[in-house]
């Protein structure tokens, strides 16, 4: 897991200039989350935005009800890049914040002509802010 992070924050950016009104959040605990954080330079959430403590993300100061009503981009990393990832797996502890979940493309990090890293991307519609 420590390889790849570079072009996985550069695949984000390109995702992100296609959504650029949309946050960014992640569940995976707080490596992605947090290296987003570094490489994007701009706020990254993390488990904190579907009711779940999130470590540091829990105390960086973030207004969560500024949030209410965007659109998201959710980025989960897979352990097995050769995992297709079942979309049902992913999305279920999602849908009680967002009104739809869509699948996109997933971001595929190579070095070398091989895969390293694969992260799966969903868009996520009308945030709910959680009920703590």
């Amino acid at each position: 897991t420590m390889i790849g992070w570079k072009g996985f924050a550069t695949g984000v950016e390109k995702l992100q200039q296609q959504y650029p009104d949309d946050f960014i959040f992640s569940a995976d605990d707080y490596k992605t989350s947090a290296i987003l954080n570094l490489y994007l330079g701009q706020m990254v959430y993390s488990k904190n935005i579907i009711k779940e403590e999130a470590l540091q993300f829990d105390y960086v100061g973030t207004n969560l009800n500024t949030l209410t009503g965007k659109n998201a981009l959710f980025i989960n990393s897979l352990t097995d890049v050769n995992d297709e990832g079942d979309e049902e797996e992913f999305t279920e502890e999602l849908e009680p914040f967002f009104s739809h979940i869509q699948q996109l493309p997933p971001i595929v990090v190579k070095q070398h002509g091989r895969v390293v890293r694969k992260f799966l991307v969903f868009r996520c519609y009308n945030y709910q802010l959680p009920r703590r």
